[in-house]
């Protein structure tokens, strides 16, 4: 082991720090470190299908959530009824798409894949078409970019 008891990795780069831990802890990220459980790369595995590995897009779109907690401007996650009027998570919703947090980064991140992956297999971009549209109910405020390509993506894939 690397590291204190319950932390399997630590990685840091340029000011900022990565740590991968052991147990449930959560995956969080602010002030300049980003906590990822060691099961991250699994967060939206199927428990019907443990065996069945989960596509890369699933730990990449978490990791580009996380990522946005450390940047500066990041307005954090807020409480709220979601656009769709869908019951919003307590403390784990974005205000608004532009500027967003963690699931803004996140949908966009996912979006990208699914209309210019032109190098990922069509079963990724597939899924990663798919796991966006799970993103839908976690903004407060109907999605809007001032970014004509960002428009067109929530017109298309959240008719927002």
């Amino acid at each position: 082991m690397c590291c204190e008891p319950g932390l399997l990795a630590r990685e840091s780069q340029g000011g900022g720090q990565v740590q991968v831990q052991d147990g449930d802890a959560g995956n969080t990220a602010g002030g300049g470190v980003m906590n990822l459980d060691r099961t991250f790369t699994l967060w939206s595995n199927n428990p019907a299908q443990p065996t069945v590995a989960t596509p890369y897009i699933h730990s990449l779109y978490l990791f580009m959530h996380e990522a946005r907690h450390n940047e500066v401007g990041d307005p954090g996650h807020t409480s709220c009824t979601a656009w769709t009027g869908a019951t919003g998570t307590p403390n784990d919703m974005d205000a608004q798409f532009d500027p967003g947090s963690g699931f803004t980064r996140a949908a966009l991140y996912l979006m990208w894949i699914y209309k210019y992956g032109r190098y990922d297999p069509a079963s990724i971009r597939t899924e990663a078409k798919d796991v966006a549209a799970t993103l839908k109910d976690r903004f407060c405020a109907r999605p809007t970019s001032a970014n004509p390509l960002v428009k067109a993506l929530l017109a298309e894939l959240w008719n927002a």
